[in-house]
């Protein structure tokens, strides 16, 4: 019994049990005429400036790149469609820790006046949790775009902003296996 608990202490104090693994599909798309009415004040300059790109030796390695996802058919839509850009769309599965494990997936997205760039982080508590730290730059403006979306696994959610938005659907490697 004494050699059990430190054999299970080691057991679930690893990274690798700290955090469960999830296929991630996120598309950031720019309307390419905004919301009619708004005006757009030019971000403070702190805005995506703290935001730090995750080093080759961190996490970051376990990120696994993939094919297809359930987004695609969204993205080749929204590309045919002459109000909207698709700026950036990935597909990739990574271990999702709690707050404090977590790191910001790097976004710098687009050319010239039209873009996007920033950070997006997915954590795990009892809900996932995506927190968006964008800035979209549009036409000479630069504009934040900051949410929190408190998510479940195999739903699709999409965060708006008037001069774009995202959408992202995460899936746990069970319902993935199943092709949801």
């Amino acid at each position: 019994m004494r050699l059990l608990f430190p054999v299970f202490f080691l057991f679930f104090s690893t990274p690798l049990f700290a955090a469960r693994s999830y296929a991630i599909d996120l598309l950031i798309f720019q309307r390419l005429t905004p919301d009619s009415g708004e005006v757009y004040l030019p971000a403070d300059d702190r805005v995506g400036r703290d935001i730090q790109a995750p080093s080759p030796t961190s996490r970051a390695a376990h990120i696994t790149p993939l094919t297809g996802g359930p987004l695609a058919g969204v993205a080749a839509r929204l590309s045919r469609s002459p109000a909207y850009r698709v700026l950036w769309h990935r597909f990739w599965r990574q271990p999702v820790a709690a707050a404090r494990g977590s790191f910001p997936m790097s976004v710098d997205a687009g050319s010239g006046d039209r873009r996007v760039e920033g950070a997006i982080s997915l954590s795990a508590r009892h809900y996932l949790h995506l927190d968006v730290d964008l800035v979209f730059h549009h036409d000479g403006a630069t504009v934040p775009f900051k949410a929190h979306q408190r998510m479940r696994s195999g739903k699709t959610y999409y965060i708006d902003h008037p001069l774009g938005g995202l959408i992202v659907r995460v899936v746990a490697p069970k319902a993935a296996a199943n092709g949801e």
